[in-house]
C-alpha cells in the first residue's frame, strides 16, 4: 500500500473514531442510532461482551422470540435452562425429541444453539415445523448449518404458512445449553417516520418518536390518516407491532414496498379491539417501506394516532449486520452468518464448505465428509452414517448386528456363497472362500479348476490309481472317466472279474495263462500261454515249443502253437497227456505181470514172484 492510500485510511479512521466519539452513552454506531443491548453498558465502538437477555448475537441487535419448551416423551419443561443466556447449564437427555411452542403463530427463518458436542450432528439432526393445528409445514429447501465453535446456526426458509411448533430430534439437540429463535433486528428502532392527510394535500409530518423504541413520550394530538415507515435498508419483515392511541377502526390496511418503491404486498387485518395490533409474516422478498391506513366499516380512511410503530426482520441472504449493510464475502457471497457474517465452515453430509454442494464419496460421511462409513455399511448415510442403504455382511439393516448365517454374504446377506467354496462358507462381506476352494486352487478366488490328477480343497487331493487315467472330479475325487482295473465306476471298488481288465473291465485278457492278467495293465503277471515273452505275450513260441511261457517241446519238433489255435493247443495237449498217462499205466501193469518194466530204450527184467 502506498503512503497516499495509507494517509486516507488513516484519515477515514480517524473520523470514524471522532464519530463514535461524539455517541451519547450506550449508543454506537456511525450515526449513532443504534443502542447497546449489554448486560453492562457500553462505549460507542460498542465494547459489550455479554448480551442482555433480551437480546443476543453479534452487537447484541438480535431479539429472541418467546417458548415454551419440553422434553416430549417425559413431558419436562426445559424452558429456563434454554432461555437463561447461560452455556454451563446445559440439558442432558437420552432418546428424547425437544418440543417448541411459540404459543402464536409467527414466521422463523433461523435459530441458534450452544452444545457441548457440536460433533453429534454427525449422529443425526431433524427439525420439523407444525402449525397451530399440529399439522407439518414442509420446508421449501433444507436447513444450512453454520458451525462456530459450540454455536450452531440453523437456516431455513418456509413457505407463505405461519408456525406455532418446531420438533428438535437428534443427539445434538439432547446436550443443548441454551437455544434463541431470532425474531429479527428491530428493524424500524430510529428510522424515518411520516404522517399525513393525503386526501386533504396536507404536507407529510416527520415523526421520529413513533420509531424510538417502548418509550410513549410522543406529543402527536392530531393524528394523520396516511402513516409511512422508512426502514432505511432492507430486511425481511417477519413481526410488526403497532400501538394506536385509540384502537378504533374496523380494519388496517398494510402496504409494503421494496427498496424501489414498488408495492409487493398489501394486508388487511381486521381489527379485534386489541393493541398493540400484531401481525406476523412470511414473505420473504426485502421490505424498506410501509405505509399503514385505518379504514372504517365503509372502507373509508380514518384519521388515527400511532404512539409506537415497531418492526423486527432479517437480513435478506447475502447480506448481514446491523442494518443489513454488509455484503457477505467472496468465500460465501450468498449465504453468511445474518448477525457477524462469517462463512460456513461445517458442511454435514458435503465436503466443500461454505457452499456444501459437493455430496461425500460413497464410504464417507459426517462433517466435511472426514468420518469413514462403518465397514458393516453398504453404503451409509452421508450425514449420519446410518446405513439406511443396507448392510454389508449384516442381515438387519440399518443396525447391521446380525451376521450373515453360514452359506450367506453380500447386501442383508441376500447373496450365497459359491459352491466352489469349501463347505459353503465364504467371507460374509466379500463372498472370498476363506476356508479355501472346493475343486479349484487358488484359494479365496477360486477360479483356476484344479489340473489332471488332483481334486479337493485346494486341489490338494490326489486321485485315485483306479481311476483311469488317473482323472477324477475336481471336487468329489470320483473318477469321472471310469474306473481302471475296477467295474463299478465311479466309485471304482470292485475288480475286475478273472480274464477281464482296463477300463471299467471292459477288455479280455489275451495271450495269458490261465486267463490271468492284470486288471489295470492287462499284462499276464502269472505268464504267457504260447508266448515267451511274460508279462507283454506278445512274442509267439520258437519252434517245437509250447505251453506256459513257451516251455514244453513238442515230439515233432514244431510247435503246436504254429497249427493249432490257441484252444484246439490246449484241449489236445490236455487229451494227449491224459491219453499218454493211460497207456503208461496199462503198459505198466502189463509189464508188471510178465515181470518186465521198461524205462526208455533199455528192458528190466523184473524178477517174478
Amino acid at each position: 500500500m502506498d503512503f497516499v492510500s495509507c494517509f486516507r485510511v488513516i484519515c477515514f479512521l480517524f473520523q470514524v473514531n471522532h464519530i463514535f466519539a461524539q455517541c451519547p452513552d450506550n449508543w454506537f454506531g456511525a450515526n449513532c442510532k443504534h443502542l447497546c443491548y449489554c448486560a453492562d453498558s457500553c462505549n460507542a465502538a460498542f465494547d459489550c461482551s455479554i448480551c442482555n437477555l433480551v437480546t443476543f448475537g453479534y452487537e447484541c441487535q438480535y431479539f429472541p422470540l418467546s417458548y415454551d419448551a419440553k422434553t416430549d416423551i417425559t413431558n419436562n419443561n426445559i424452558t429456563l435452562t434454554l432461555s437463561d443466556g447461560d452455556n454451563s447449564t446445559c440439558i442432558s437427555l437420552t432418546g428424547e425429541k425437544i418440543v417448541i411452542d411459540f404459543e402464536d403463530n409467527v414466521s422463523v427463518t433461523w435459530l441458534r444453539f450452544e452444545t457441548s458436542k457440536p460433533d453429534d450432528l454427525q449422529y443425526g439432526f431433524k427439525i420439523t415445523f407444525q402449525d397451530d393445528k399440529s399439522q407439518s409445514v414442509n420446508l421449501s429447501g433444507n436447513e444450512t448449518l453454520i458451525v462456530v465453535d459450540n454455536t450452531i446456526d440453523v437456516h431455513f426458509q418456509l413457505n407463505s404458512t405461519l408456525i406455532q411448533y418446531i420438533i428438535l430430534e437428534g443427539k445434538v439437540v439432547q446436550e443443548m445449553c441454551t437455544l434463541v429463535i431470532s425474531m429479527g433486528q428491530f428493524a424500524s428502532f430510529m428510522k424515518t417516520a411520516y404522517y399525513s392527510l393525503p386526501d386533504m394535500n396536507i404536507t407529510r409530518t416527520p415523526n421520529q418518536e413513533l420509531l424510538d423504541g417502548y418509550t410513549y413520550s410522543n406529543p402527536i394530538t392530531d393524528g394523520g390518516k396516511l402513516w409511512e415507515i422508512d426502514l432505511e435498508s432492507s430486511y425481511i419483515v417477519q413481526k410488526v407491532y403497532i400501538f394506536f392511541r385509540h384502537a378504533v377502526f374496523s380494519r388496517a390496511v398494510i402496504e409494503v414496498f421494496d427498496n424501489d418503491g414498488v408495492l409487493i404486498y398489501t394486508w388487511r387485518i381486521e381489527s379485534q379491539h386489541t393493541n398493540p395490533l400484531i401481525f406476523s409474516s412470511s414473505v420473504t422478498t426485502p421490505v424498506q417501506y410501509i405505509n399503514v391506513i385505518t379504514e372504517d366499516a365503509r372502507n373509508a380512511s380514518l384519521t388515527t394516532i400511532i404512539e409506537k410503530f415497531m418492526a423486527y426482520g432479517e437480513c435478506p441472504e447475502g447480506t448481514w449486520g446491523v442494518q443489513c449493510r454488509e455484503n457477505c464475502s467472496s468465500e460465501c457471497p450468498d449465504v453468511c452468518r445474518f448477525d457477524d457474517g462469517l462463512c460456513n465452515k461445517y458442511c454435514l453430509g458435503y465436503s466443500d464448505p461454505p457452499k456444501c454442494e459437493t455430496e461425500c464419496q460413497t464410504g464417507w460421511f459426517g462433517v466435511n465428509c472426514k468420518s469413514q462409513c462403518n465397514d458393516r455399511c453398504w453404503s451409509c448415510n452421508s450425514r449420519t452414517g446410518v446405513c439406511d442403504q443396507g448392510c454389508l455382511g449384516y442381515s438387519d439393516p440399518p443396525n447391521c448386528t446380525i451376521e450373515c448365517e453360514t452359506g450367506l454374504w453380500g447386501v442383508n446377506c441376500t447373496s450365497q456363497c459359491s459352491d466352489r467354496c469349501f463347505n459353503t462358507t465364504c467371507n460374509s462381506r466379500t463372498g472370498k472362500c476363506v476356508q479355501g476352494c472346493l475343486g479349484y486352487s487358488d484359494a479365496l478366488n477360486c477360479t483356476n479348476e484344479c489340473d489332471t490328477g488332483t481334486w479337493g480343497v485346494n486341489c490338494s487331493n490326489q486321485c485315485s490309481n483306479r481311476c483311469f487315467n488317473q482323472s477324477c472330479d475336481s471336487i468329489t475325487g470320483k473318477c469321472n472317466q471310469g474306473c481302471s482295473g475296477y467295474s463299478d465306476t465311479p466309485d471304482c471298488t470292485i475288480e475286475c472279474d478273472t480274464g477281464l481288465w482296463g477300463r471299467n473291465c471292459a477288455s479280455n485278457c489275451t495271450n495269458c495263462f490261465n486267463s490271468k492278467c492284470n486288471s489295470r495293465s492287462g499284462l499276464c503277471d502269472q505268464g504267457c500261454l504260447g508266448y515267451s515273452d511274460p508279462p507283454s505275450c506278445t512274442t509267439e513260441c520258437g519252434s517245437g515249443y509250447w505251453g506256459l511261457n513257451c516251455t514244453y517241446q513238442s515230439c515233432d519238433g514244431k510247435s503246436e502253437s504254429q497249427s493249432l489255435s490257441r484252444e484246439a493247443t490246449i484241449a489236445i495237449a490236455v487229451s494227449l497227456s491224459l491219453f499218454g498217462l493211460i497207456v503208461v499205466v496199462v503198459v505198466f501193469v502189463v509189464l508188471k505181470n510178465k515181470g518186465i518194466a521198461c524205462f526208455g530204450t533199455t528192458a528190466l527184467v523184473v524178477p517174478q514172484n
